[in-house]
């Protein structure tokens, strides 16, 4: 809902570089900045900026809107921060370049969706998930995965199997154990 969100400590090795990757949307813009991510208490940040139609956007002095980004629509977004820049990919593609990015202060906190005035819009979290390196171009639109992004896909860990998967293990085990079972019982 409008003025709800989520923050972030300690996640990262270095305050410098690091990828977000998420998969939300916003269902409308009530005034012209949505704040999508933060990492300080200044404006500075990530918004979606709704001047002649909703477009991503690093709030800083001298940013240009990026991408266009459409609302009532699932987006997948990837924000990497490295020494000195920033990129964001919108949707597997590049939507925004920030070259002259200030020093970072990530170590107090990312914030997402979260603004101390009212630049916030209510919508919808899929998943974020955070890396500590700067994510590659091409890596942004394989995590985008024609418009299904994973969130399983990129960080580590395997797919989570689905409950079909589990109820066809369970029964191979019981399966397995009731065979070893039989072939005890029979005598030799």
């Amino acid at each position: 809902g409008r003025g709800e969100g989520l923050s972030l400590t300690g996640a990262f090795a270095s305050p410098d570089v690091y990828s977000v990757e998420m998969f939300f949307r916003f269902d409308s813009l009530p005034l012209a900045y949505a704040r999508v991510l933060n990492s300080s208490d200044t404006d500075n940040g990530l918004y979606i900026h709704d001047t002649g139609g909703p477009k991503v956007d690093y709030y800083q002095p001298g940013s240009n809107a990026g991408a266009a980004f459409s609302l009532g629509q699932m987006h997948h977004l990837v924000f990497t921060r490295d020494t000195g820049s920033a990129n964001v990919y919108l949707d597997g593609g590049a939507a925004l370049t920030v070259a002259a990015f200030g020093s970072s202060q990530v170590n107090g906190g990312l914030k997402f969706f979260i603004d101390e005035l009212t630049e916030n819009a209510p919508g919808y979290i899929d998943f974020i998930q955070t890396y500590d390196r700067v994510l590659t171009g091409a890596e942004a639109a394989t995590l985008y995965n024609n418009g299904a992004p994973d969130p399983y896909a990129g960080g580590g860990g395997g797919a989570v199997p689905e409950p079909s998967a589990w109820a066809l293990m369970i029964l191979g085990f019981g399966g397995a154990g009731a065979a070893l079972r039989r072939r005890r019982s029979i005598p030799a």
